[in-house]
């Protein structure tokens, strides 16, 4: 008999996250899809969303808030960035990740039904996403993200932009 089965949560993380679930009005037993050690507590890929155990207590960040998610190359660190904040990423380190980056990629890319690149000027791109929560439920969240180096500071780029996601959620219904 294994002391640690890698392929179910512990049985306390698993208990206080669905005590925290429940006080966020989610009730039932988390259904787990992968996890990982972190050096404080736990990352937990849920089917609807990124949670994050540590000595503070719970977060989590729905799938389609998920900006972008990357893995180091030896897979012990991922690091994050959400929607409503794209330019400041966070990063854990991680143990053994198991399936854990293929599942965080496969939830995120599924929130996409959107993704088209588009130009605010010569030159100076940027991408437009219209997304869905992972349950499939709900309206579509649009979204433009500038390319790198282009900035909606410039009034004129910032009007395209207007423009261009208007016209692209316009397309979209």
């Amino acid at each position: 008999m294994a002391l640690f089965d890698r392929r179910s949560l512990p049985a306390d993380a698993r208990a206080s996250l669905a005590r925290w679930l429940a006080e966020e009005g989610l009730r039932g037993t988390p259904r787990v899809l992968a996890w990982a050690a972190t050096p404080d507590g736990v990352l937990v890929a849920l089917p609807d969303r990124l949670a994050i155990g540590d000595h503070d207590g719970w977060s989590s960040v729905p799938w389609h808030e998920v900006h972008g998610a990357t893995w180091s190359d030896d897979g012990a660190s991922f690091t994050w960035r959400t929607v409503a904040d794209p330019r400041r990423s966070r990063t854990l380190a991680v143990t053994a990740p198991g399936r854990l980056p293929e599942v965080v990629r496969e939830r995120v890319e599924q929130t996409f039904v959107v993704r088209r690149p588009v130009e605010l000027a010569p030159g100076r791109g940027a991408t437009v996403s219209g997304r869905r929560p992972a349950d499939g439920a709900g309206e579509l969240t649009w979204h433009l993200t500038p390319a790198r180096g282009v900035s909606l500071a410039d009034p004129a780029l910032a009007e395209a932009a207007r423009g261009v996601l208007e016209r692209v959620r316009r397309e979209w219904g």
